[in-house]
């Protein structure tokens, strides 16, 4: 496993354990982050949403909508695992 690949795990297992995990005061450093992750895994939807739920804590409107925009049309072109066993 990869640097990238490892971080990604880590990403995801913090977004698991704690949804609000941004939210410690940190905005500046936060959206550093963001604007990293972003960069590293720019087909990922999850980055974009909760930089975009971010944005909105903030306050700043006019921006949210294109990181949740990019989120939706990240997760519209993934493809789902088949769950259902074959006949």
């Amino acid at each position: 496993m990869n640097k990238f690949e490892e971080a990604a795990e880590n990403y995801i297992k913090s977004t698991k354990l704690d949804r609000k995990f941004y939210k410690n005061g940190k905005t500046k450093q936060s959206e550093k982050t963001f604007d990293q992750t972003l960069e590293a895994f720019p087909d990922w939807s999850e980055p974009n949403n909760y930089h975009g739920k971010l944005l909105l804590d903030q306050q700043q409107f006019q921006f949210p909508l294109t990181k949740f925009d990019r989120a939706i049309q990240l997760e519209s072109v993934k493809t789902r695992p088949n769950v259902l066993p074959i006949p």
